[in-house]
């Protein structure tokens, strides 16, 4: 038995071996949202004209017809500034757009929980209410289905921002399932679908049914308790409007412009310039790829990943 017991437990770890390892190799040929094909796409030419170029000029690297007398660099050390320089800018876009990919995840989650938060505790002190069950059903019914709606309307107003159209079908949130949405009156349906501050709307309600069922008893909760639960709801207001912030506010431009631009001048130097310290055409296009791929990939994830809300395979899942 204590045999079979360790055959089993060598199984089990070889089959965890296995899975992670296979985990690792598709994620290194996933295709959706990878940044790999974008950057491939400009640095792979950029290689292919650096090896020719490399092919075409001398033992020194140089071409033999000058005419730009571009070959006047005695060593690397101004091309390894240049480069560290772009290196540079590109890495602190990257940091900088992680961060606000980050703080984008934070105020979703965050309001999501302050919202479930105030919900529980108002179901815990409906459960003490010595009203009639019915009325004290129906409150926690009217609710849950606005608390429902309210999530997936700050899901939907969010999404909205980032999806050029005006076809409210591109946008996934308004097709998430709701609790109940039937349950409230068609007229105050069709005021919420014509309103422009839905999120808003829908709190406003919510803190409104609290305050008129606590005015009549069907849940009596005291004043510092109240007082707390309103506070929740503000708080995870709060948190939706950062994540609106974030939405709304793009990347400073002539931050982004900068580092678009260098990364073209590096793309047009690159090919040049590396041949004169490769000895080889196939390391020489190796190398000039391979540094272009590095700084477009870097930028490019910086592009997919500063704004983390829309409809992008990079962009998080409300859902």
């Amino acid at each position: 038995q204590a045999c079979l017991q360790s055959v089993h437990l060598s199984l089990r770890r070889g089959m965890g071996w296995c899975q992670r390892h296979c985990r690792t190799f598709l994620r290194l040929i996933q295709w959706k949202g990878s940044v790999f094909p974008k950057a491939g796409l400009v640095a792979l030419p950029c290689g292919i004209v650096g090896a020719l170029i490399k092919l075409a000029a001398d033992k020194d690297g140089r071409l033999f017809i000058d005419f730009l007398n571009i070959y006047t660099l005695d060593d690397a050390n101004s091309w390894t500034a240049f480069s560290g320089l772009i290196g540079f800018l590109i890495v602190f876009r990257t940091q900088e757009a992680y961060s606000r990919f980050w703080n984008g995840c934070t105020a979703t989650h965050k309001m999501r929980t302050l919202w479930f938060s105030a919900c529980g505790n108002i179901y815990a002190y409906c459960r003490i209410s010595p009203a009639p069950r019915e009325q004290v059903w129906k409150l926690q019914g009217m609710l849950i289905r606005l608390l429902s709606m309210l999530h997936a309307a700050a899901l939907a107003e969010i999404e909205e921002i980032n999806v050029d159209s005006s076809d409210f079908t591109m946008i996934k949130a308004f097709k998430f399932n709701l609790i109940d949405p039937e349950g409230i009156d068609e007229e105050s349906l069709k005021y919420m679908k014509s309103c422009d501050s839905k999120v808003e709307l829908l709190v406003v309600w919510i803190q409104n049914l609290l305050i008129e069922r606590n005015r009549d008893e069907v849940i009596k909760l005291p004043p510092p308790v109240m007082s707390r639960i309103l506070q929740v709801f503000e708080n995870g207001m709060s948190a939706f409007h950062d994540a609106v912030r974030i939405t709304q506010i793009p990347f400073p431009f002539p931050y982004a412009q900068t580092c678009d631009v260098l990364l073209v001048l590096h793309w047009i130097a690159s090919p040049v310039v590396t041949p004169q310290w490769c000895k080889t055409v196939f390391w020489t296009g190796f190398f000039v790829t391979l540094q272009v791929f590095i700084l477009w990939a870097l930028n490019s994830i910086a592009s997919e990943i500063e704004n983390p809300f829309g409809s992008d395979a990079n962009d998080l899942d409300g859902e």
